[in-house]
């Protein structure tokens, strides 16, 4: 293997998979106060229960980067974590995904501006976490997911604020080694801005279910991979990362191996415009697609196995960002 799909250590990683002995007690805690006034605790079962097909027959590509080009006028950068605050960046992206496909389907919501990680990120850590990780940094998916739809976020500016959340890890070092977590007198308006419907996702199916729904992913695992593109857009696994990243929809993409389409998951990195190699990429449909800065393409079978280790989650809506009702207008 050449010098360019070796692996290297391309940024800080920041999952836990162990909280000293007692992981499985604190992640059964976490499910069970997400879960608590719910039927469900996977996707699958959610879709069930709302008398929902996990897969239809019809395929739908969804690229959600494009609804940034689409609704934004241009696809945002990638993130770029200076320290392992990879489980709020990927949790904070996947709350603006979110955002926008509520406004692109035709909802009263309006885009607040870029989140700020430090929210997710030191909720997950202090507040859900009970700071029991001191100085080390990092966070479980779990504790992220209850950050979410408990504590909530808040943009990266708004009105009054009087800290500098300008940057992808501004105050994450700060709030996340406090005791206390994020300031109390913001603790308030950012749970009015919560994440909504969260769901466990374990399996293939469920992955590209929540795919072509337009569901964003936050997957913890420690699959590692080469860091250069090969011709499809694709990275293969290799090495090991204690790492949260980003699924942002489900292609089928042309591929000789694969006649009627490879199926793939679009895999957003929080490294900055990392990994190298091609970003342009066929699809089955013959419809050619540009992946965004920071996204690589992984097989769905390989992230069926980074779903088993069970700290993947499905979120499809944040609460709180409705345009108001200008009355006044109609007369």
């Amino acid at each position: 293997m050449n010098d360019k799909t070796a692996v290297t250590m391309p940024g800080p990683m920041g999952w836990v998979p162990d909280v000293g002995t007692g992981r499985k007690n604190e992640y059964k805690r976490c499910v069970e106060w997400l879960y608590q006034d719910r039927p469900y605790t996977t996707y699958a079962q959610a879709m069930s229960l709302a008398g929902l097909p996990l897969i239809t027959e019809e395929w739908q590509d969804v690229a959600l980067w494009e609804l940034e080009a689409r609704l934004l006028g241009s696809v945002l950068p990638a993130h770029y974590q200076r320290i392992g605050s990879c489980v709020g960046q990927g949790w904070t992206k996947a709350l603006e995904d979110q955002i926008l496909v509520d406004i692109a389907s035709g909802e009263r919501e309006m885009w607040p501006g870029k989140l700020a990680v430090a929210f997710i990120y030191a909720f997950s850590r202090c507040e859900v976490g009970g700071g029991r990780l001191g100085n080390e940094d990092g966070s479980l998916g779990v504790w992220a997911a209850e950050a979410a739809a408990k504590h909530g976020v808040l943009p990266r500016k708004f009105e009054g604020l009087k800290y500098d959340l300008s940057g992808d890890d501004s105050m994450c070092k700060e709030w996340g080694g406090r005791r206390e977590g994020v300031p109390s007198e913001l603790e308030p308006q950012a749970a009015i801005h919560v994440g909504q419907n969260i769901a466990m996702i374990k399996t293939a199916e469920e992955i590209v279910s929540a795919g072509q729904a337009w569901r964003s992913i936050p997957v913890c695992s420690n699959r590692g991979f080469t860091m250069t593109r090969d011709k499809y857009g694709m990275c293969s696994p290799k090495g090991s990362w204690n790492h949260c990243m980003l699924w942002r929809g489900v292609l089928k993409i042309k591929h000789p191996q694969h006649p009627g389409g490879r199926v793939v998951i679009p895999n957003q990195q929080s490294w900055g415009p990392s990994p190298d190699g091609p970003t342009r990429v066929t699809l089955q449909s013959g419809r050619e697609i540009e992946l965004a800065e920071g996204v690589f393409l992984i097989d769905i079978e390989v992230g069926a196995k980074m779903a088993s280790q069970e700290d993947t989650h499905v979120v499809d809506g944040v609460r709180g960002w409705d345009r108001p009702k200008l009355d006044f207008l109609l007369g």
